[in-house]
């Protein structure tokens, strides 16, 4: 299957305001997390994940890139590669957009989450997420309880 579209996360990596963001913690947390969050959603509507996923090779994500570059990166980059239909990709974005989805991925706080067309250039298909237009999901504020200040931090709401 060939990817049609991406959703990629740029994340933080200055302490403070969040902790323990590099590349290694990336692979090793945030992939994985993201990754589960994505088949759970998949799952929701029948859409078999070996099949939708391409290029998981780093714990679940396609890349993983320091921006703007070593060692004086400021943010990390991480991206996931779908194939699939307009309308199918309309309701996993759409599913992705959500609380629940950036508690359960790990994503950090401050981070901006974009979905895009796998193409170049990338074309959003829906608004990107941030800090300021979803501070209750996004914001340093909430890093007790949906997004996350430190990378080692369990899952919210896990022990």
């Amino acid at each position: 299957a060939f990817a049609t579209y991406m959703m990629w996360i740029s994340s933080p990596a200055l302490d403070p305001p969040n902790g323990n963001v590099n590349v290694n913690t990336v692979e090793a947390i945030m992939c994985p997390a993201m990754n589960a969050t994505i088949n759970h959603v998949l799952e929701s509507y029948n859409l078999p994940f070996a099949d939708v996923m391409t290029n998981t090779s780093l714990n679940g994500c396609y890349r993983v890139t320091p921006l703007p570059d070593p060692p004086r990166f400021v943010r990390i980059a991480y991206k996931f590669l779908f194939a699939l239909f307009p309308t199918e990709w309309g309701l996993v974005s759409a599913a992705l957009d959500s609380e629940g989805a950036i508690r359960e991925g790990h994503v950090m706080c401050d981070s901006i989450v974009y979905w895009q067309t796998f193409t170049s250039p990338a074309v959003n298909t829906r608004t990107p997420i941030n800090n300021e237009n979803r501070a209750p999901w996004l914001s340093q504020a909430v890093s007790d309880s949906v997004c996350y200040n430190d990378a080692n931090q369990p899952i919210h709401g896990t022990r």
